[in-house]
């Protein structure tokens, strides 16, 4: 996959201020997006489905210094395994690289960071099903904007019913 987008109106977030780190002004600038990607997917017999995607985003700004908040390198691998006609476990693994943030008159650089997470579902009948998640399994610690951390380790489950 290869794209090019040129734009006047790029939304960006710049943090208004060092003192409430936590609001934004959005920043408007023309900028133009040229990204090249790769997606491999490995399927067998509907029972496993693994799936690699990558992307390389060159961003290139015309008014403001960088296009804040946005990851050169982003990677994802998740895959599916199907127990048995009703269970299905699946696993996600993915990556960022660092970005930088506007604080003020300062720019801040934000690492990159893994995220890992594993769930499971269950389809007692076609139109019912249960699902729990296990996230952020390492419990890393990243900012996917500045000022506001990502949740660390944490636990989700619920249910789904169609009509």
């Amino acid at each position: 996959n290869q794209s090019f987008a040129d734009t006047n109106v790029s939304p960006l977030n710049v943090t208004e201020s060092e003192l409430y780190g936590n609001r934004f002004n959005v920043v408007y600038s023309k900028a133009s997006l040229t990204n090249l990607g790769l997606r491999a997917n490995y399927n067998v017999r509907n029972l496993v489905n693994v799936q690699l995607k990558t992307v390389y985003n060159a961003w290139k700004t015309f008014d403001i210094e960088e296009a804040w908040h946005k990851p050169k390198f982003e990677t994802d691998l998740t895959s599916e395994v199907r127990i048995s006609r009703s269970l299905m476990a699946n696993a996600s693994v993915f990556f960022k690289s660092s970005s930088k943030a506007s604080l003020g008159a300062r720019v801040v650089e934000l690492p990159s960071a893994v995220d890992a997470n594993l769930g499971v579902s269950y389809t007692y009948q076609n139109s019912l099903s249960f699902f729990g998640r296990l996230n952020n399994l390492f419990n890393a610690k990243y900012q996917e904007f500045n000022g506001y951390d990502m949740q660390g380790f944490n636990v989700m489950f619920g249910a789904a019913y169609s009509f």
